[in-house]
């Protein structure tokens, strides 16, 4: 089966177009070629570097910047993704932890105020996104610690290695225990 492209009038087969959920065939009414075509032409003009440059002094825009930095040089450095369930996890062990989020070097709670993902071993030393290598801090402490190790830092916080001693598995148990008083219906 083929289709007419709006855009270049050509008759094409149906692969060339991308689908379209709004439309009633399914399919954009203009091929791939014409919709490439015209991108390029668009993010060229004035108007397309105006919206982009608009875009990029948002919020939204700098996040989405930072997150395409921190994946490309993930990448680069062969790090392994960044998954949802890894930051699940690394928010589970620093909530079960110290019972709210809070930065592993100052102590401070980052539950409200915002938080940075710290890689112990930072990605540029050959660490990666691995739940034990990512941990929970506060910008300050994350920033001013740049490039260092995590046992580099002066600031070290003995009681959160103590933590890490014990396997997560216990955390959670004595965590899940002390909060639903397990172990006094296990007794009577």
């Amino acid at each position: 089966m083929t289709k007419v492209c709006s855009r270049c009038g050509e008759d094409k087969p149906l692969e060339s177009f991308s689908k379209d959920k709004k439309s009633d065939s399914g399919l954009r009414s203009y091929c791939r070629t014409c919709a490439s075509t015209y991108d390029r032409q668009y993010r060229r003009s004035d108007h397309g570097a105006n919206v982009r440059r608009a875009y990029k002094s948002t919020v939204v825009g700098r996040l989405h910047r930072r997150a395409e930095r921190h994946r490309r040089r993930a990448r680069n450095m062969d790090a392994g993704p960044l998954t949802r369930t890894t930051l699940e996890i690394v928010m589970l062990r620093n909530k079960v932890a110290y019972g709210r989020l809070t930065c592993v070097y100052c102590k401070a709670d980052v539950e409200d105020s915002g938080w940075h993902l710290e890689h112990f071993t930072p990605l540029s030393k050959g660490g990666t996104n691995t739940v034990d290598n990512l941990g929970v801090s506060c910008p300050t402490c994350n920033t001013s610690k740049g490039v260092k190790a995590y046992a580099d830092v002066d600031r070290l916080n003995e009681d959160y290695l103590r933590v890490e001693q014990v396997t997560f598995v216990e955390r959670i148990l004595h965590a899940a225990a002390d909060k639903y008083d397990l172990l006094s219906s296990l007794v009577e």
